[in-house]
């Protein structure tokens, strides 16, 4: 589970922002949109955290941050070479920050131990990487590694294992971490399993994820529908297969035919007509939306039943405000959310900031400064009265976050 998120110099975030899935002593929603982690010295956390603000006000800059952040973790081992860049930018409107690297840090809760880890980089090299564990909720530093022109790099390690041998493995244009984990450090591998398997950046959303999760679990199916059902979509049954193939005729043949029925699997969408008898339809002759649920149904339930931390930008986007609603309480419903999955989200939905629905402090809130640089910060920042509107008080732009509309010119010529 995520802490808190930390990042500094990265596109158009100059100084060190930070956003927080701390919970304040608010106590409302405290049961529904909040929960205790069970790590000590780690405080109450949220369900949830929705992310507003102008477009180009850097949502998407802070969210592909941790994207960012996840896949160097990842692949900086096994996909970079030495002399390789590094595939990041700076804030580049200021040549002091342009010539600094960019800094990332997460403080996670991985097996009941709190985790603070991070590293600094630019296109070049790593410049310092650092992880500290608190498994009595007191600080052990396990690693610490910075690079300096003139004396190299200096490292502190303290950690079992073959700590030289991961030292010398370790390429200048990559992660200790990622290294380490791949030469079999078990200490570290909790945290690399984290951004592995428990961190879901959906940028690049997987359009067949939910078809195999469904032909590979037939529970699925159902959950599939009921949700699908619940956001009033009209889908009664679905046919999942592997559709046949041409018999083999050469070798290229059998190679296309060995990659298809790998990967190929196929969805109908089945609806009953008025004699009562079920009609099945490609995916293509449904509404954009529809698609859009169905790619999101598999992944949303895989994330809520093994608690995972997900992050979405434009989560509204194709969807009715009130699927969107659906979507997030799904997060905050204790019988669904049994493990504490978290929710990241972008969003321009503002009638999801109901009092009803959600704490000050799971409304984030990000703009541009006056030098260009995202700035952002959480509602509960401000104290809005009890009775006031939270999102009318958005709109009329109490809080920033908002849009400066101008009257455009009349086209010329």
């Amino acid at each position: 589970m995520l802490v808190e998120f930390r990042v500094a110099n990265y596109g158009s975030i100059r100084d060190e922002q930070v956003l927080s899935m701390v919970a304040t002593k608010a106590k409302e929603h405290l049961d529904t949109n909040t929960f205790e982690t069970g790590a000590k010295g780690v405080p109450r956390l949220l369900r949830s955290a929705l992310i507003y603000g102008p477009n180009a006000s850097g949502k998407s800059t802070l969210v592909g941050a941790l994207q960012f952040m996840k896949r160097f973790v990842l692949d900086s081992s096994t996909k970079m070479r030495e002399g390789d860049r590094i595939d990041l930018v700076p804030f580049l409107l200021d040549p002091e920050s342009a010539a600094k690297p960019s800094t990332f840090e997460v403080t996670i809760v991985v097996e009941g131990v709190r985790y603070q880890y991070g590293f600094s980089a630019d296109q070049r090299r790593v410049h310092s990487e650092w992880l500290l564990a608190f498994p009595e909720g007191r600080p052990r530093q396990l690693l610490r590694r910075d690079f300096d022109s003139e004396k190299e790099e200096d490292w502190e390690i303290r950690l079992r294992g073959k700590k030289s041998d991961w030292k010398v493995q370790t390429k200048s244009n990559s992660l200790f971490l990622s290294t380490a984990v791949q030469l079999n450090s078990e200490q570290l591998r909790p945290i690399y399993k984290w951004f592995r398997g428990s961190l879901d950046t959906m940028f690049d959303l997987n359009p067949n994820f939910t078809t195999r999760k469904c032909f590979e679990h037939f529970a699925m199916n159902a959950s599939v529908l009921s949700m699908m059902a619940s956001a009033d979509i009209s889908i009664d049954e679905m046919k999942i297969y592997k559709p046949s193939r041409p018999d083999v005729t050469t070798l290229i043949d059998a190679v296309h035919r060995l990659i298809d029925e790998k990967e190929k699997i196929e969805v109908k969408f089945g609806h009953r007509g008025a004699d009562g008898s079920i009609v099945f339809f490609d995916p293509m002759s449904e509404s954009v939306g529809t698609r859009v649920l169905f790619d999101l149904a598999g992944p949303w339930l895989d994330s809520l039943s093994k608690g995972i931390t997900v992050v979405v930008d434009e989560i509204n986007n194709s969807l009715h405000p009130h699927v969107v609603h659906m979507l997030v309480g799904m997060f905050h419903n204790a019988e669904i959310n049994k493990s504490n999955a978290q929710l990241i989200a972008t969003t321009h939905e503002t009638s999801l900031m109901s009092r009803e629905f959600i704490r000050r402090d799971q409304i984030v809130l990000v703009e541009k400064d006056e030098n260009s640089a995202t700035r952002v910060y959480a509602l509960s920042d401000f104290s809005p009265r009890k009775q006031e509107s939270i999102e009318n008080g958005y709109l009329q732009g109490r809080y920033g976050a908002v849009p400066i509309i101008g009257q455009p010119e009349p086209p010329h010529g």
